[in-house]
Parts: C-alpha cells; sequence; structure tokens
C-alpha cells in the first residue's frame, strides 16, 4: 500500500488500473509497473484485483518476463511508451520557415510488401487533402539499393526541394547525404526508419524496443517460461530489424525457452512460408512458440505450420488483416492465443505533416513518437475487416473509398496546388 494512503483510496487505485486492464488497455506487464510506480506491491495489487472482479488473466504478480527484464537490465517498455515531454529536444520554431507552396521530395528504400503499399496510399491520401501546400511532389523508389537511394536524394536535392521525406535504408549509410542536405538548409524528415548519426530535422516513428521485447515476453509468458521457440527475423542488415530482435534475444537468453532456430521472412508472406516450411521439413521437434515481427510474415508462419500439420504455436504480428483473420479464426476454434500491435501505415503522412510544421515555421519534437497500441484476444474482433483483402493493414486511417482506389489503381503522386 502506498504510504500514508487510505484503504479505500488504494482499491479505487487498483479499481482503475483493473479496468483498463480488463479492457485490454494495459498488459499483464504494463499492469504490474503502473502499479509499482503507484507504490503498490505485487501481492496488494493481486489482493485488490481478486477483490474487484478483475479476472482477465490477472496474474501481474506472476509476470515471468517483467522478472526477467528487471534481472537482466531491461528497461520497462509500454505499449505507448515515448521519452516524457519534458527535456526532449525540439525544433526551434521558424528554423525551417520557408514560403510555401513547397516541393516535396520523397525517397522510398522500397515498396514490396503490403505494408509499404498502405503506407503509400495513406501518403497519397494525406498528401491530397493538402495539396494547397504542394507546389510539385517528387518520389523516387530505390528497392533496397542504398547506392540508389543515394542517387534518389541527389536527383531530389537538384530538383530545388524544400524538404526531403525520407524512408531509409540501413544502418548510417544515408549520413553523409542527410549531414550534406541539412548543412544546405533543407531538412530531412525520416520516418518509420532510423537515422543514427546524423542531423535530420524530425523523425517520427515508433518505440521501436518495444516490439522485440514485448513479442519476446508474450512467449515467455504464455509458454510459462519452458519450451523451445523459433524466431523469425524481418530484413537481414535493416536496423529496425537489429533493435526489434536485440533486447528479444537478450530477454530469451535470460530465459527458460530455447532458441532453436533463426529464418529471415523479408516482412512478406511468401518469403515467411517459404522459410518456415524449408525449417520445420529438417526441424522435426517440437516447436511451442515463434517470435516474430509483422503480420503478413505471421500469415506465413502460420499457414508453413498447418500445411506441415503441425500445431500452430502463438505467435505475434501488427495489424495485417490476413493475420487478423487468421488469428480470428484460430481462437474461434481452439482458443489459440497470439499477440498484436498497431505499426502505423500513416507514419507516412504523420511525417509529411511535420514537414508541413516546420516549413510553415512551428516547433515540434525533433523524434515525434507515435503512440502503439496492443492487440489481444479481447479486442481482437474490431480490428478484423473480414469484407476486405489480408494485404490490408487495420487500423481504418483510410477511408473506404481510398481503401478501394488502393486495390484498383496504381498509385501516383502526381499532387500540386491547383
Amino acid at each position: 500500500m502506498m504510504t500514508g494512503d487510505a484503504p479505500g483510496n488504494t482499491i479505487r487505485t487498483v479499481e482503475r488500473l483493473g479496468e483498463e486492464f480488463a479492457l485490454g488497455r494495459l498488459s499483464r506487464r504494463e499492469l504490474f509497473a503502473a502499479a509499482s510506480r503507484l507504490g503498490l506491491g505485487a501481492s496488494v495489487l493481486a489482493t485488490g484485483l481478486a477483490t474487484v472482479g478483475i479476472t482477465r488473466g490477472a496474474r501481474a504478480a506472476a509476470d515471468l518476463a517483467a522478472e526477467l527484464m528487471a534481472k537482466v537490465g531491461l528497461p520497462y517498455i509500454a505499449t505507448h511508451d515515448a521519452p516524457a515531454p519534458q527535456g526532449r529536444a525540439m525544433v526551434p520554431a521558424g528554423k525551417y520557415k520557408k514560403a510555401g507552396p513547397w516541393k516535396i521530395g520523397f525517397s522510398n528504400n522500397y515498396s514490396s510488401n503490403s505494408w509499404r503499399t498502405n503506407m503509400l496510399w495513406c501518403l497519397r491520401y494525406f498528401a491530397e487533402q493538402n495539396k494547397d501546400k504542394i507546389s510539385q511532389f517528387y518520389y523516387t523508389d530505390s528497392n533496397q539499393s542504398i547506392s540508389q537511394q543515394i542517387s534518389d536524394i541527389q536527383s531530389l536535392q537538384a530538383r530545388g526541394i524544400d524538404v526531403l521525406l525520407l524512408e531509409p535504408g540501413a544502418g548510417s549509410s544515408l549520413n553523409a547525404i542527410v549531414t550534406r542536405l541539412g548543412a544546405q538548409g533543407t531538412p530531412v524528415v525520416p520516418f518509420d526508419g532510423v537515422i543514427q548519426g546524423a542531423p535530420y530535422a524530425v523523425w517520427v516513428g515508433m518505440n521501436l524496443r518495444y516490439v522485440g521485447v514485448a513479442g519476446a515476453a508474450f512467449l515467455i509468458n504464455q509458454l510459462q517460461n519452458k519450451g523451445n521457440i523459433l524466431a523469425c527475423r524481418g530484413l537481414a542488415g535493416n536496423l529496425i530489424d537489429t533493435i526489434w530482435w536485440s533486447d528479444a534475444e537478450k530477454l530469451f537468453k535470460a530465459s527458460g525457452l530455447k532458441l532453436i532456430g533463426q529464418v529471415y521472412t523479408n516482412w512478406d508472406f511468401a518469403t515467411a512460408k517459404a522459410n518456415v516450411t524449408k525449417f520445420l521439413a529438417s526441424h522435426p521437434g517440437e516447436i511451442h512458440g515463434v517470435w516474430n515481427e509483422n503480420g503478413a510474415a505471421a500469415m506465413g508462419i502460420m499457414e508453413a505450420f498447418e500445411e506441415a500439420g503441425r500445431p500452430v504455436p502463438p505467435t505475434m504480428g501488427d495489424q495485417n488483416n490476413g493475420f487478423l483473420k487468421k488469428w480470428q479464426e484460430l481462437a474461434k476454434k481452439s482458443g489459440y492465443v497470439a499477440h498484436g500491435y498497431i505499426y502505423p501505415t500513416w507514419l507516412s503522412s504523420d511525417g509529411l505533416a511535420d514537414s508541413f510544421k516546420i516549413l510553415s515555421g512551428e516547433a515540434v519534437y525533433h523524434d515525434d513518437f507515435r503512440p502503439l497500441e496492443v492487440i489481444t484476444n479481447e479486442t481482437l474482433d474490431k480490428y478484423v475487416r473480414a469484407s476486405l483483402p489480408d494485404s490490408y493493414f487495420s487500423a481504418d486511417y483510410l477511408p473506404d473509398a481510398w481503401v478501394k482506389r488502393m486495390y484498383s489503381e496504381k498509385i501516383s503522386f502526381d499532387i500540386h496546388a491547383g
């Protein structure tokens, strides 16, 4: 109990936490961490939850993953975590101010999976709604070639762009060109991917460490820290994959789970299915869980196990509609449990929105974190879109008419004022 706090206040605090937990707004780890910050011990929390009738797997005191994270020194990572506003660096008001409408350059490092397709259409939709701010919109796609992306950025710079919107390729390979643009007064706004060691203007993205840690924690708790797991990583050499896997691997090494292999999925359904099918053919032993990074790959993983005639292990993924449908189907059939999260396809449009803000002279966060929501078995049904293709990414940023366009038109960025 919190020092000096009345029993009634403690119960009301537990009731509030319990309601958020029951509604799926807090995971067990978040519940435990929130209680700890408020001075509520595990026994008080468990007793209080029982008193108020919270039963949604309420085992906060038995959260094995939280105990392991503390043991290995990993920070508690909340589903919506971002650094506190106090002390976060800001882009000063007026630093990049320029009269509009503006020339927008967008350098994309690739577009060869369904998340990227949805991402591009979210950007197209937002740009169309704000075309009065755009004199020209230039778009390039380097198809995973770093040298091509550098060349693309140089070409965009030669066109006199006012801002570079950037979905970056691997590691620090773009640092020199990003530094050069910044020195010449052209703000660079990366989103989703990470730029390290170069002076970008604004970065828009997620708490990247959360995804990997949460997936590992889910498996540790779901399997009660026992069993064999397969790691299905994303794109080899990609910094996001490295970030996601690094903390997850630390947690697994401290756990009782046994990592029996790794495959790469390229965050793609077909690649995931093919590589997992190949792995299963040469590994007949039991696999109790699969650590994974996104929904399209998750769907491929699940189908690979089904077609091999083997039980589908618990796994995790984002809001890919195919994954959500499969999860829902298995949950209704057998009580299957998975872990989901929303990785917004509209990071692109948020990046463009911040570009407009700094060009207008507004102050914004230098690192502009987006909130991240968890999908659980309890909240799954509200995200499934049964009438839409598997390749759709739920959460409904796009109006229905634009969703139809995404599946019937080739995307174009021929957007300009007037």
